[in-house]
């Protein structure tokens, strides 16, 4: 689909046209004023203009334009919100009322070199290429303002991309997948923790109505002139309110549809207790086509083994998931505001052996200044630490876990003849698992990942579901130091071998600031005074400075790949802390609490200066 055969697909008329849609030449130009494209142009050439253009009714979920058609049109977006998507599937970009659609293909006289689909219901104009190149030609100031909006189009980078899309993403709809689930509640506690960032409306059927009158919210989409009005009275709603709130009764209907077709993000209420199966709604879910982010809100006080949570996802198409308590608790709700903000705080936590300890500083100066941590990942030491702040763990309990398992008693001694490894790590293994219990990654409420190198395939391995011990202990299992962990016959071991520090993963998720803490040194293997070549001269080492051990220069080798790309990393993140760490070694443990100590008292100087900036999501 797409130029001429949309107007096929949606519901397109002239202005003034048939079908009981009425659109005066008043409002469309009216409509056109909001665009910077035509707001300079005179009332003459816009009423010349748009009696050339044909109103279009989109529903969400609908493609308008595909890679190869011909561009033999254009559009502008009046009402709704749409999404242009490369030929792979990436995301390009979303486009708000006001914007052109096509423009680029229209004045290249080229073919479409992207899908444009609707993300909501929207209402659009559009224009014939003859139509539009006689204005451009009479207008030059039209042409300039259109040629400015591909370039600026053109050269937003990655990040600009990702915050214009959270900015754009206003309307959240609350969808039971269950019979007789009431998510009011949740509802109006999410209400309180958006209305800091912005003015909130809910929206259910009796707002509508009581707007547009008994029976509006049922208007059906084939109703053109009913449909009309109610997409045009809600989008005056987004203009009035930051944000929008769409909720769902647990009951299908054309309200349930309306409500998927015009959010921007889905939150799929399930409760964890329930059988995993087909529903009504959830058919009707899957029959929209509704091309937006989903995820399954699980309504439960405290997560657990019990919910199937990964079933729930592939059985709705859901992108990610979460947990809310039924009754509305506002830090759940706040959680979840943030999330939908492109507020969640992010953190990651490098590999570094003894350096890691510093993570524990960077965790209690969090806790002190108030920044709160929606998502956790790391690598090697980093998953560790990670690991203990996703279970719920304060900072002070961490200390004591953490004390007992490297200081107090070394659970990295149970050496053997080093067939495969130096030690079996079965004793590690074991505390691991007596530290994490038997909690699942995919059932924390605070979302966590870990990585691991594959040895086999030479690749990462990114850790989002299943044992949070297992997965923990193959992110720490050093080459030669610790056995691989096999996994589908694959050989996986710790993920410094291939990713210290995965800035690129937590940035992959896309869900706001992140903060890294860097424990690596470029510099921790060396000889001081010895220039050799000198084969022999880790032998007869003389002077203060500590001689590297077997298991330093072991880990060392291990993780030396690890730091390629180091500065790439760093530049991923919003705010970056290489703490000063660099003189411990890896090996160190009796350095915990200076090591901790550094990293609170560094973290704490770094924060505080941008500890607003974070919270708010303005950094």
């Amino acid at each position: 689909m797409g130029g001429a055969g949309a107007a096929g697909r949606g519901s397109g008329v002239g202005v003034g046209g048939s079908r009981g849609l009425v659109v005066t030449a008043v409002r469309a130009v009216d409509a056109l004023r909001t665009s910077a494209l035509f707001e300079s142009l005179s009332d003459s050439v816009l009423d010349a203009l748009v009696g050339r253009g044909t109103w279009i009714n989109v529903r969400g979920g609908e493609r308008i334009i595909s890679v190869g058609d011909a561009s033999d049109c254009m559009y502008v977006l009046v009402a709704g919100r749409l999404a242009a998507i490369s030929p792979v599937g990436e995301m390009l970009g979303e486009i708000a009322p006001g914007e052109p659609i096509g423009e680029i293909g229209l004045l290249a006289d080229e073919q479409r070199v992207a899908n444009v689909t609707a993300l909501r219901d929207s209402i659009l104009l559009r224009f014939d290429r003859e139509a539009m190149l006689e204005v451009l030609r009479a207008e030059p100031e039209a042409l300039l303002v259109l040629t400015r909006t591909i370039i600026r189009r053109l050269r937003r980078t990655q990040k600009e991309k990702r915050r214009a899309r959270a900015l754009g993403r206003r309307a959240v709809a609350l969808i039971p997948l269950l019979p007789g689930l009431d998510l009011t509640p949740v509802a109006k506690a999410l209400v309180d923790a958006l209305s800091p960032y912005g003015s909130v409306l809910l929206l259910d059927p009796e707002t509508v109505d009581h707007a547009l009158g008994a029976g509006a919210h049922d208007t059906l989409f084939d109703d053109a002139d009913g449909h009309q009005r109610v997409v045009t009275w809600l989008a005056e709603q987004e203009q009035a309110h930051r944000y929008l709130i769409y909720l769902c009764p647990p009951k299908t209907g054309a309200w349930a549809r309306r409500c998927m077709r015009q959010a921007d993000r889905l939150l799929l209420g399930v409760d964890p207790g329930a059988h995993v199966s087909g529903t009504p709604m959830l058919a009707e879910l899957l029959a929209a086509g509704v091309q937006v982010p989903r995820d399954i809100m699980m309504l439960s006080d405290s997560p657990g083994r019990e919910t199937d949570v990964m079933a729930w996802r592939d059985r709705a198409r859901a992108n990610g998931h979460l947990y809310a308590a039924p009754d509305g608790r506002l830090p759940d709700a706040r959680r979840i505001a943030r999330l939908l903000t492109r507020r969640s705080i992010g953190v990651v936590l490098g590999g570094g052996g003894a350096r890691g300890f510093a993570h524990l500083g960077l965790f209690r100066a969090l806790e002190e200044l108030d920044i709160p941590v929606d998502v956790v990942g790391g690598s090697s030491m980093g998953a560790y630490f990670a690991g203990l702040k996703a279970v719920g763990h304060d900072t002070e309990t961490m200390r004591k876990i953490a004390r007992d398992m490297f200081v107090e008693h070394n659970h990295l001694n149970d050496f053997i003849f080093p067939s495969v490894a130096f030690i079996r790590g079965r004793k590690f293994v074991k505390e691991l698992h007596r530290c994490f219990g038997d909690v699942q990654i995919e059932h924390l409420s605070t979302r966590y990942f870990c990585v691991s190198s594959n040895l086999s395939r030479g690749r990462l391995e990114v850790h989002e579901q299943g044992p949070l011990y297992l997965w923990t202990a193959t992110s720490m299992a050093v080459p030669g130091v610790a056995p691989p962990v096999i996994w589908n016959e694959d050989l996986l071991v710790d993920g410094a071998l291939l990713n210290s520090l995965p800035t690129d993963v937590m940035e992959g998720l896309d869900l706001g600031p992140i903060i890294a803490s860097d424990v690596s040194t470029g510099g921790e293997l060396t000889a001081p005074g010895i220039k050799g070549p000198d084969p022999e001269g880790l032998f007869s080492w003389r002077g203060d400075a500590k001689r590297p051990s077997l298991l330093n220069i072991m880990f060392r080798t291990a993780t030396v790949g690890g730091q390629r790309g180091a500065s790439e990393r760093a530049s991923r993140a919003d705010v970056y802390l290489r703490m000063p760490v660099s003189d411990v070694g890896m090996f160190d443990w009796k350095h915990f609490d200076d090591v901790n100590r550094r990293g609170y008292e560094f973290a704490l100087d770094q924060l505080t200066p941008v500890r607003d900036q974070l919270v708010n999501g303005m950094i």
